[in-house]
């Protein structure tokens, strides 16, 4: 139906090998050196979410071998008389603080629960580390707070007033899984977002 033989294809880049010289379209050099240039530009970087673990301080590891696994949520708890799920959400916090990662704190407010001389002298970098603790629940709920921070935190701790609804729960399921996140719940996780280690 078209008769094309009178156009002449040009690629955008020719391919040439190392030995023969470049060639000059528009001004820029194609060819080899090119080719290469541009490989190293769209190589893939690492992502947070190809590591498979976040490290835990030394004391942890007989409880976490492995470390923290990417994309689960981890239910700190303790028997009411004892105490001690803070302390021990902030040490699982501390490893990967003191790794480079950026450690995000949800709740506590106005009860001083976070103890933030207690997380530096557990580990924790306080550089790396962000307080969320509105004196009021957020309008919307903690829902989008907390899906918000999975976002933006490798590993998010929440106090035990941060209540979930069940969509909620599904959604930082899904985001957990697909940012690579760590998400540490004080208290009962039995609830919308349930935990893969307590």
């Amino acid at each position: 139906m078209f008769d094309h033989s009178d156009m002449a294809a040009e690629p955008a880049v020719a391919l040439r090998s190392p030995e023969l010289p470049p060639r000059v379209v528009d001004g820029a050099p194609r060819g080899g050196a090119a080719l290469r240039e541009l490989a190293e530009r769209v190589r893939p970087v690492e992502l947070r979410s190809q590591q498979p673990t976040l490290p835990v301080v030394p004391g942890l590891q007989p409880l976490l071998p492995d470390g923290l696994v990417k994309g689960t949520t981890v239910a700190v708890g303790s028997v009411a008389a004892a105490g001690g799920a803070t302390t021990l959400a902030l040490a699982l916090a501390a490893g990967p603080s003191q790794a480079g990662a950026w450690v995000a704190l949800v709740g506590g407010a106005g009860r001083g629960m976070w103890g933030l001389v207690a997380a530096a002298g557990l580990g924790v970098v306080l550089e790396r580390l962000v307080v969320v603790a509105p004196a009021t629940r957020p309008v919307a709920g903690w829902g989008p707070v907390v899906a918000a921070l999975v976002e933006g935190f490798p590993v998010v701790v929440v106090g035990p007033e941060v209540q979930l609804r069940s969509g909620d729960g599904w959604r930082l399921a899904a985001r957990l899984r697909g940012r690579g996140g760590v998400l540490v719940r004080v208290g009962d996780a039995s609830g919308p977002s349930a935990a893969h280690v307590r």
